[in-house]
């Protein structure tokens, strides 16, 4: 499974949110699932650039 740093995400969400593109053309763009880019936008839509961030489930 692929990992991405947060500033990747950042950009991903700026383009969405600048209107460069929907999921699915920002998906192609920079081949990820377009259920990424949903994911990224709606955390970040809820939860600003915390939402990004990697989160680990304590055990």
């Amino acid at each position: 499974m692929r990992t991405f740093d947060i500033k990747f995400k950042r950009k991903v969400v700026r383009d969405y949110l600048s209107g460069k593109g929907g999921y699915k053309i920002l998906s192609a763009k920079y081949d990820i699932a377009d259920s990424l880019v949903r994911t990224w936008v709606g955390a970040y839509q809820h939860h600003g650039t915390a939402g990004l961030l990697p989160w680990r489930s304590s055990q």
